[in-house]
Formats: structure tokens, C-alpha cells, sequence
């Protein structure tokens, strides 16, 4: 019989750089199993503006512009990183969905589901050929939606109402 090392977090609250470090984990200290115990979403949404030209978001509480393709997507990458969902849209859009919550609500959903199925995908990419087991729940902080992503995937073990056996 073969042993199992299991490699356990929780609460990375949408942080890309969280994310990657997890799956990245089963490779270097060699774990046939990962757990992501829940409280996998970020809280907010930070929306990139279009300035015509260039792209502003506050990052950090500093204003960054950017002028490139380039460096949007660092950018954005950068915001994913501290657990937030960038949002592209223009100033006035912006503040019409702030007047409407279920709009907003929209928005968060649509940029919390995108990245859940991205990081769905990468675990499948980096922990299937390494043939290790990944289980990821959701807390309380989730909605409900990110189990039912979860549940879709023919690779990552969503465990709740479920046994699962390591």
C-alpha cells in the first residue's frame, strides 16, 4: 500500500496567487491529495475603467493607469492576486450598476464563476499528470453557485454530502 501525503488550506478568498501556490504544492512537496477546505471566493470587485486609450483601477489604494494590452493584463492579474475580480467597464456603466444591487450582484457572480471554472481547469492541467487527488469545498463565505461548479467537474472531488475516501 502506498502512503498518502495530503496537503491541506482554507480561506484563500479568491486570491489567484493562493490558488496557484495550493496546486503548485502537490508537485513540490510531492502530495497525492490537496484539500481546499472553503472560503475559496473573494468579497469584491474592482472595476478596471476604460479611458479610451488606457485603463485605470485602484490597486492597493493607489490609482494605476496602463496603456498597453500588457499591462492591463498584469494588472488584472495583480488584482486577481490579492483575491478581488477585475471588472472592464466604463465609468458611467460603473455607477449605474451601483444604483442597481441585484445588477451588481450579476456582475460579482459572472467574474466569481469565470474564475472558480479558470481555477477548476488549472488544477485539472497541473495535478492530473502528477495523478494526485483534489478536493475543494466551499464555506461560508461561498455562494452557492461555486458548489454547483464544482460538482461539474469530472476531475476536482467537491465532497459536501458526500464521504471521500483519501
Amino acid at each position: 500500500m502506498s502512503k498518502t501525503r495530503l496537503f491541506f488550506v482554507t480561506d484563500i478568498h479568491g486570491s489567484d496567487r493562493l490558488f496557484l501556490k495550493f496546486v503548485n504544492a502537490g508537485k513540490v512537496y510531492k502530495a497525492n491529495v490537496l484539500v481546499l477546505g472553503g472560503d475559496i471566493t473573494g468579497k469584491t470587485v474592482t472595476p478596471v475603467f476604460d479611458q479610451g486609450g488606457s485603463w485605470k483601477a485602484q490597486y492597493v489604494g493607489t490609482w494605476r493607469e496602463v496603456r498597453s494590452e500588457s499591462e492591463l493584463n498584469d494588472l488584472e492579474r495583480n488584482i486577481r492576486d490579492l483575491g478581488s475580480y477585475p471588472y472592464r467597464t466604463t465609468q458611467s456603466e460603473w455607477e449605474k450598476l451601483r444604483q442597481n444591487e441585484a445588477s451588481m450582484e450579476n456582475v460579482f457572480i459572472e467574474v466569481m464563476t469565470a474564475s472558480i471554472k479558470r481555477w477548476v481547469q488549472i488544477a485539472e492541467e497541473r495535478l492530473k499528470p502528477i495523478e494526485a487527488k483534489i478536493i475543494i469545498n466551499t464555506g461560508n463565505d461561498d455562494l452557492a453557485v461555486v458548489g454547483d461548479i464544482l460538482a461539474q467537474s469530472e476531475y476536482v472531488i467537491y465532497p459536501n454530502e458526500k464521504i471521500v475516501l483519501i
